[in-house]
């Protein structure tokens, strides 16, 4: 198989046996390398704390080479940890645009968004992201159920009227994110998922406490 290094690419799970794998990189003198070498360098800055060159850096990459999904994505991470959130999110949907198939930039929008409290936002970018995301035990698709759902049992419980079709999402994301949550965060995932299904007794005639934050 011969693909991209930056096209999004991996392997099932094995259920038996031992897989090898051999990975050649090969470097076409006809591609454009600059911008993506240059990132390594903002990477380097970005994990010292150096922001600012971390920003700068990125911006100088994607100057050299703007249809880098990555370079986009490198550059939000920055400009999030700098409390920039509108440029960050400027920067996820540049690097969605240019890559639509990868599930990294679309739940860290939808984290944005759930954080600035556009719950409905955030819950079509989980949705988007839990569509892209096969492997249910990924990173990005445990994130966007388990915070999914915490979106969309908030937004039942602030919207009683929208309450129909956001509890049976909620408890279905949190019933997906306790199946192949970490060990150190079941017990978190149950308690949500419990207040969850509470809450939808709630509004329909019984009481629960508000869901936690």
């Amino acid at each position: 198989m011969v693909h991209p290094s930056g096209l999004r690419h991996a392997g099932h799970r094995i259920t038996r046996g031992e897989r090898w794998v051999l990975v050649i990189f090969v470097l076409s003198e006809d591609v454009i390398h600059e911008g993506r070498r240059t990132s390594e360098l903002g990477w380097d800055a970005k994990e010292s704390g150096e922001l600012d060159m971390a920003s700068a850096i990125f911006h100088t990459a994607i100057e050299m080479d703007g249809q880098d999904h990555e370079l986009h994505y490198s550059l939000a991470q920055v400009l999030a940890m700098q409390g920039r959130p509108d440029l960050a999110r400027a920067r996820l949907l540049a690097a969605v645009n240019r890559y639509a198939l990868s599930p990294k930039p679309t739940v860290a929008l939808a984290s944005l968004l759930q954080r600035a409290g556009r719950h409905r936002a955030a819950i079509r970018w989980f949705e988007r992201t839990l569509d892209l995301a096969h492997d249910p035990s990924d990173e990005e698709a445990w994130t966007a159920a388990f915070q999914g759902g915490l979106c969309s049992a908030k937004l039942a419980y602030s919207h009683p009227s929208h309450a129909e079709w956001l509890l049976p999402r909620a408890t279905h994301w949190l019933t997906c994110a306790l199946e192949s949550c970490p060990a150190a965060q079941r017990n978190e995932v149950e308690a949500f998922l419990r207040q969850a299904e509470a809450l939808h007794e709630a509004l329909a005639g019984r009481s629960a406490a508000p869901m936690a934050s």
